[in-house]
């Protein structure tokens, strides 16, 4: 039943993001994370096996993640300071696409949807929806 409910919440926000992507390939989204939660979604992405093919996709994500990783240790930011991602709509998805393979921990639950809880907004708002 809880997987169920995690695939329909994907479903959702894969749907979601590839509406947003037909309208504008090229699309940004600005989600909106605290450090902590950005700091536990790379750890998520570093955990998740990968096939041959899907290596390239992987390394744009960490590409994408790392210079906010930067600003987080270069500007010694705590866990609960907010940070603006600016991500295109393709990357954003391959991000919530890779942290849906992994094991998460009953414990991180709340973290991980707060994660793609933002992701969401960001693309609803990017396309004008409310």
């Amino acid at each position: 039943m809880k997987n169920f409910a995690k695939m329909t919440i994907f479903l959702f926000v894969v749907l979601s993001l590839n509406m947003v992507a037909q309208q504008q390939s090229q699309q940004i989204i600005k989600p909106t994370l605290t450090a902590g939660e950005l700091v536990f979604a790379v750890n998520l992405l570093n955990t998740v096996e990968l096939k041959g093919g899907e290596v390239e996709a992987f390394i744009q994500v960490k590409d994408a993640l790392k210079p906010y990783l930067e600003k987080i240790s270069k500007e010694k930011l705590q866990t609960g300071s907010n940070i603006e991602l600016s991500l295109q709509i393709g990357t954003a998805q391959n991000i919530l696409t890779f942290m849906e393979r992994a094991k998460i921990a009953g414990a991180d639950a709340e973290r991980y949807k707060k994660i793609v809880d933002s992701f969401v907004a960001a693309a609803k708002s990017a396309s004008g929806q409310k």
